[in-house]
């Protein structure tokens, strides 16, 4: 089954996009995948609030970009999983003036399997501030980012902050995570849970 759920490409500020299928081989066990995403370029023409996601893999007729939110989703005898973003890849908004990101929202949602195991790099806008495997269960992650900027002749100000965490509970197999002293799976039965929160602001006001 494919559909277009919201509007068509090319035309429309909102775009969406669902596919499933459902397989049912004879002899052999059942599967069920597909994926669905949204695309945001508003206005159509000079757009100021667009999607930030890439969309793996687009369909014939659609691009990557502009991606409010992208999903994955598989169920099979092996495995399952629901993959909404990455967190390489997230989906959320971005309100751009110019050439400014004034405001920016990113966040990612996984269950199942095919689950990186390991904490991602903070937002991109917090590593600027401060120069600075897979298994299965459950991560989830969120950021915002602003930047804001004026100037009152003689006097100017530039603000950008940055808000976000991550959360990591998943169990990996042997090599995926090992503790440096040990060797060891660390956790429970190879179950392990990571967390991170980061925040940051730089400013700065002066006359020209």
């Amino acid at each position: 089954i494919t559909i277009a759920t919201i509007g068509r490409e090319g035309n429309s500020p909102v775009a969406g996009y669902l596919d499933m299928e459902l397989n049912l081989p004879p002899g052999a066990p059942a599967t069920f995948n597909g994926q669905f995403f949204v695309k945001v370029k508003v206005p159509v023409s000079s757009p100021l609030l667009t999607g930030v996601g890439t969309i793996p893999n687009p369909p014939e007729g659609w691009t990557a970009e502009n991606a409010l939110v992208w999903a994955s989703f598989y169920v099979g005898p092996d495995k399952w999983y629901f993959h909404m973003g990455s967190p390489t890849n997230r989906g959320g908004l971005r309100l751009r003036i110019g050439d400014v990101d004034v405001a920016r929202i990113t966040g990612y949602m996984m269950i199942g399997h095919d689950i990186p195991v390991l904490m991602p790099e903070p937002d991109a806008e917090f590593v600027r501030i401060f120069n600075a495997s897979r298994g299965g269960g459950v991560a989830f992650g969120i950021a915002m980012a602003m930047n804001l900027g004026a100037e009152f002749f003689p006097f100017y100000f530039d603000l950008s902050t940055v808000m976000g965490c991550d959360i990591n509970i998943t169990r990996a197999v042997e090599g995926d995570r090992t503790c440096a002293g040990t060797g060891l799976v660390p956790g429970v039965d190879g179950w392990y849970g990571m967390g991170q929160f980061y925040a940051g602001i730089q400013g700065a006001f002066g006359i020209r």
